[in-house]
């Protein structure tokens, strides 16, 4: 495997892919995805919701793969 200096992104795509879900579990998080965005910026109601653990469950694995990218262990 060669080191292509022109994809310098790419290098780490566990890294990448782990930052998604993550981000994608705090918008589920937030309901972002059940609540149109100007509603939830006038009144958040931040309630608990049972659609919670699945966001918490997807922000957990983003986190982890994001750690286990940058323990070298990881495959490319």
């Amino acid at each position: 495997m060669s080191d292509d200096p022109t994809r310098p992104r790419l290098r780490r795509p566990l890294l990448w892919c782990g930052l998604a879900v993550a981000l994608l579990g705090i918008v589920f998080n937030l309901g972002l995805f059940f609540v149109p965005l100007d509603v939830w910026l006038e009144d958040p109601g931040l309630v608990p919701m049972p659609e919670v653990l699945v966001g918490w469950w997807a922000l957990t694995v983003g986190l982890v793969m994001m750690v286990w990218s940058q323990l070298g262990r990881a495959r490319r």
